[in-house]
């Protein structure tokens, strides 16, 4: 092969993707000045103001600046919607005791319009809509969306889905991948998952992957189906058996509707690799550090729009800090509470955030452990700690106080401070197992082999083989006369007889000694 055979790579339109990427990067500064916080999310790119432009032609595919350009346009049809509320043409709906008003979501081309039930408003919105075609260029396909009531009879809702020449939809209704109305704590909200996840997980895929490979595979079907559920809603103990079942016989080979022998225990595998397993996470606890992300958001974010709803519905704020469960809590936000507290209230979340002194505002001064790492409140005193009130004081006196910011939560488990989902889940296991003793099984994932030469030899140090004693061990019908090595036919068959003290395996040893010894010599010869 030479140098003429490889193809050219094109410049052409080199300078543009530079000018391009560099406009992108720029335009991320201002960005989120201009896009209304009723756009969920958008991607960020680095800005400087431009003049304006019309849309007349489509942009390359892969473009820096298009989704930034889309969020900007998309930012027109929310100005459509304040400017019609403005003018009492359009009217959202006010939740919780501080009358949060929400009328539109948009994330990206995914848009939910919020309304009282009035005809006027279904008429406004198809105005908007018809505004917003008209002045941007983009078609919205009614066709493909639906209208949805809560508390409204379906003959209203059939008149005003004929306004809007477009289908009804019940709830709950699927949104951004999440059935929005739904209920977490019923089977059929997950069975969508555990039917994907079985799809995936199938036996044919077993059949023709080595156990390094379907690990890898569990991983990241693990990472693309149930993430996105497990991130929002706390998964029932049911479900997290029934996916960790499909799991497990998919390791290990197993067909449908049928038991196979496991080797190692899935407390086991589930450790992590520098703790002698395979590193599988574990999705109980997995989701609890999911959904204690939200706990941690909401404590920073008190004023974006799903903070404020929260607060006004339901008064949560208090309880963020505090970690209480009170009764006016959504279902929702009392799962959150009860992940980030974990099993037997052993308030791991806490434990793993410091204060952070600002204005001192947000901290509660004798239950929070703001300046040592346990609560000042404590019972009355004695006369002989009557000298540690001095030391208090002094305390008190140092603690970095500072009035131009407030109270902030640092995430101890992470050096940067913030909130790492991977930092809770190791937190969470260490928790949950205890400290495990490194072993052998630690040192195979260092070893620069195949992956499957790694399993094997982790399986050997773990005495997981299917040898003929532990075929026996585990109640397999083995005759007694056969329970020899097939080799030498003197000792029962065991990995210590199999791998060192077989006469043949003996040999064997021996012989790749002297193999690889005449290498190395050769080698050496030859330099």
């Amino acid at each position: 092969m030479q140098l003429n055979d490889y193809r050219p790579i094109s410049l052409v339109g080199c300078m543009y993707k530079i000018l391009a990427k560099t406009l992108a990067r720029r335009l991320k500064i201002v960005l989120p000045l201009l896009v209304d916080e009723r756009q969920m999310t958008f991607v960020e790119v680095n800005g400087s103001p431009t003049k304006e432009f019309n849309v007349q032609k489509g942009i390359r595919q892969g473009d820096p600046l298009a989704p930034l350009l889309f969020v900007l346009i998309a930012e027109g049809l929310t100005g459509l919607v304040r400017e019609a509320i403005k003018k009492k043409l359009f009217s959202g709906v006010s939740v919780g005791s501080c009358k949060v008003p929400v009328d539109i979501l948009q994330y990206v081309d995914d848009t939910i319009f919020i309304a009282e039930d009035n005809l006027e408003n279904v008429k406004t919105l198809k105005v908007i809509l018809r505004c917003f075609e008209l002045s941007s260029g983009l078609k919205v396909n009614f066709a493909k969306s639906s209208l949805g009531g809560i508390g409204v009879d379906r003959e209203t809702l059939i008149s005003y889905a004929e306004q809007l020449h477009c289908k009804l939809s019940n709830i709950p209704f699927q949104y951004l991948g999440i059935p929005i109305g739904a209920n977490p704590r019923r089977c059929t909200t997950w069975q969508p998952i555990i039917r994907k996840f079985s799809k995936k997980l199938s036996t044919w895929r077993a059949r023709t992957l080595s156990i390094a490979g379907r690990v890898c595979l569990i991983n990241s079907v693990l990472t693309s189906l149930p993430l996105y559920f497990m991130s929002f809603y706390r998964m029932l103990r049911l479900v997290v058996k029934q996916i960790t079942k499909l799991q497990r016989n998919f390791l290990w080979g197993a067909k449908q509707d049928e038991a196979k022998m496991a080797w190692v225990s899935w407390n086991k595998i589930t450790m992590p690799k520098e703790e002698g397993g395979l590193g599988i996470k574990r999705l109980d606890l997995f989701n609890d550090a999911l959904l204690a992300k939200w706990r941690w958001k909401l404590f920073h974010e008190p004023n974006s729009l799903w903070g404020r709803v929260l607060v006004s519905k339901y008064g949560v704020r208090a309880a963020i800090e505090e970690g209480s469960l009170t009764n006016k809590m959504s279902l929702w936000w009392r799962d959150i509470m009860l992940a980030s507290r974990g099993e037997n209230n052993n308030n791991w979340f806490m434990d793993a955030v410091t204060w952070k002194i600002g204005d001192g505002k947000r901290i509660r001064f004798w239950f929070d452990s703001w300046v040592t790492d346990e609560p000042l409140v404590m019972r009355p005193w004695f006369a002989w700690e009557l000298e540690h009130v001095e030391e208090l004081r002094g305390i008190l006196e140092a603690a970095p106080m500072r009035e131009d910011r407030t109270d902030q939560w640092e995430w101890e488990l992470d050096g940067a401070g913030i909130f790492i989902v991977r930092s809770a889940y190791k937190e969470l296991l260490a928790r949950t197992t205890g400290s495990q003793q490194i072993g052998f099984t630690s040192v195979v994932w260092r070893i620069k082999v195949p992956p499957k030469v790694q399993i094997f030899t982790w399986r050997l140090f773990l005495n997981a083989l299917p040898t003929k004693d532990q075929l026996m061990n585990k109640n397999v019908a083995v005759h007694i006369d056969q329970r020899f090595c097939p080799f030498c036919n003197e000792e029962p068959e065991t990995i210590q007889h199999v791998f060192f003290t077989c006469t043949y395996v003996d040999k064997v040893w021996k012989y790749i000694y002297i193999e690889r010894e005449e290498e190395s010599n050769n080698l050496q010869n030859n330099f």
